[in-house]
């Protein structure tokens, strides 16, 4: 007797594809759900490149109108960026996907409203200066910012958080074919992210 491995035909792996798009929802509240126990003095604020494609490849006419070319960390891509609230922790508490090309002020100022938080309470990088953000000076400014070294340490936090999910692959994609496809899978990662800190502490 011979055993083999079940592949999906196409059918089915059309309609696993449908249901999880149907899903992102879903995941996205379940997975900020988890962080809604944790309650702490700072929250930190950044954001993190999802690049579809790099190199000769950027010029290219693409599906995905959402997509935008950008300079982040890896240099200049044409994909997304993560933007993320995440706690002292390590947990998402918020999280947004826009294109590549989009300021992080303008996306804090969505991420972040004055009439329910207490901005000072966010900490973020020289980015987020004028957002109410609290983030280290610039070195020619005239009214410093106060910044310790417990906030620095805390800030570093959301780098830790965006390094440990690359490592692991939760923000390396494949080909995915639209947007929507995207977001959905982000979260899910974040989502499962946030589930093991919640079960492991």
């Amino acid at each position: 007797m011979s055993l083999g491995t079940h592949r999906p035909v196409s059918g089915e792996h059309s309609s696993h594809h449908r249901i999880l798009l149907a899903c992102e929802r879903l995941f996205a509240d379940f997975g900020l759900s988890l962080a809604t126990t944790e309650h702490e003095e700072y929250a930190v604020i950044d954001s993190i490149p999802i690049p579809i494609c790099r190199g000769a490849r950027y010029d290219r006419p693409r599906e995905q109108v959402e997509a935008s070319g950008g300079r982040g960390s890896l240099g200049w891509i044409m994909g997304y960026k993560l933007h993320a609230v995440v706690s002292a922790g390590g947990m998402f508490k918020r999280f947004a996907v826009v294109g590549a090309n989009v300021a992080d002020p303008t996306v804090a100022k969505v991420l972040l409203n004055p009439r329910i938080d207490d901005l000072s309470a966010v900490l973020g990088d020289c980015a987020y200066l004028g957002c109410g953000v609290t983030a280290p000076s610039r070195s020619n400014a005239k009214k410093p910012t106060t910044w310790t070294t417990a906030m620095r340490k805390t800030r570093k936090m959301v780098e830790t958080v965006f390094s440990r999910m690359v490592r692991c692959g939760l923000l390396v994609f494949g080909q995915l074919n639209s947007f929507r496809s995207v977001r959905t899978k982000v979260c899910r990662k974040v989502a499962m992210h946030n589930l093991l800190l919640y079960l492991t502490h």
